[in-house]
């Protein structure tokens, strides 16, 4: 209302003026200002009901309750921080002792990987058979319980953080249809493989991982090179841990070639003459070339492949000197079979082995298996300098 006649009064005082000039100017604002203007003050005269509505009066009991039960809380404010914090701690406290929580169950699982490993020397060939064992007992499995799988030869599978390779291993990766139409689950199909598998002669060690789905996190145990065969032997013991696999396994066997130095002095040789010849023997030496047309043929020499596997073949090939003269192999070296060393993992620039295992979770949860082997080993005490991560 005082606005509204503010408004009025303004109007009033700038048009004024126009009264006392000659001439039209300003007509049609003293028009507008008797004629329009007076129709804005009818709003102002319409009276206002203060009784509120059904829905005001609703809120307004909602209001004053929350007002309320805020100016109890805050007079109590304390006595609620407190009992919050004791809220959480119990949650916390059921969580930990009560609740196998397991993110990503086995029995959704999208594939899983079958591990082979043949004993030390193998070679491709006798890897390629067993390995065509194991894919023909897949594919005996009803074809809708698998989608497709993957072989390869000469490695492990990638997944694992590192992978090692080795003309005695291989591995399958099988692809299941996706949970709603899977007739069975990946650990059903699993354990009927790995009763099947035991029949297959020629395999040293055979193992499974399911790959449930989410994000990877890898395998549920990573422990430290020292300790990596007592945590092996006491996870063999821990009923439901299954597949335990170990980064730091010795490679196929080696020959190392012990060189006599004064020997090989005296005869006027050098540990260069012994390497060249070695190699000469076992991967040839291109002696010349020929050209056919347009084409460069390479003419190399080497021993027959079979006849060097004998080492005392290799010991009676001859060397020349620097004199001319022939000297037998075996009159300056020897040869020594040996483990081959492993390769040499790191983790965060620290040297690490690292042990990773399935387990059956019906039995026992990855965290459970994780507790039971750190409360096993006292790193501090028994294993000084060492640490489990």
């Amino acid at each position: 209302m005082a606005s509204c006649t503010y408004n009025h009064f303004h109007h009033f005082v700038r048009l004024c003026p126009h009264v006392f000039c000659s001439g039209n100017h300003g007509i049609v604002s003293i028009v507008e200002a008797i004629v329009v203007l007076p129709s804005h003050l009818s709003s102002s005269l319409k009276r206002k009901s203060h009784s509120q509505s059904k829905t005001s009066l609703w809120f307004e009991s909602l209001r004053k309750s929350y007002q309320h039960l805020l100016i109890n809380l805050l007079r109590w404010r304390y006595l609620l921080i407190l009992s919050f914090l004791f809220i959480f701690y119990g949650v916390f406290q059921i969580g930990k002792n009560n609740l196998n929580v397991v993110l990503f169950p086995s029995e959704m699982a999208k594939q899983f990987f079958i591990i082979i490993e043949l004993p030390d020397g193998s070679n491709l060939e006798q890897t390629t058979k067993v390995t065509k064992q194991v894919e023909d007992l897949i594919l005996d499995l009803d074809p809708g319980e698998i989608e497709s799988f993957t072989t390869r030869i000469g490695g492990s599978y990638e997944r694992i953080l590192l992978p090692t390779f080795g003309k005695d291993q291989s591995f399958i990766r099988v692809n299941l249809p996706i949970y709603s139409k899977q007739l069975r689950s990946a650990s059903a199909i699993v354990e009927q493989l790995r009763e099947q598998t035991k029949l297959i002669s020629g395999i040293k060690k055979i193992s499974y991982e399911i790959e449930s789905g989410g994000p990877d996190v890898g395998r549920p145990i990573t422990m430290r090179m020292s300790l990596s065969n007592a945590i092996a032997d006491y996870l063999e013991k821990i009923k439901g841990v299954k597949d335990i696999e170990r980064n730091d396994l010795s490679e196929k066997k080696q020959v190392q070639v012990i060189i006599d130095y004064q020997t090989l002095s005296w005869l006027g040789l050098n540990a260069t003459d012994i390497a060249l010849n070695l190699r000469t023997a076992y991967s040839g030496e291109t002696v010349t070339t020929v050209k056919y047309e347009d084409e460069e043929v390479d003419f190399r020499v080497c021993c027959d492949s079979e006849s060097v596997k004998d080492l005392d073949t290799v010991q009676n090939l001859l060397i020349p000197n620097a004199r001319g003269n022939l000297i037998k192999f075996g009159t300056v070296v020897k040869f020594a079979s040996k483990n081959g060393t492993p390769d040499y993992y790191h983790y965060n620039g620290t040297r690490a082995v690292i042990i990773t295992a399935d387990v059956d979770q019906d039995i026992i949860t990855p965290i459970e298996a994780s507790n039971q082997v750190l409360n096993k080993f006292d790193i501090k005490s028994d294993w000084p300098g060492m640490q489990l991560l």
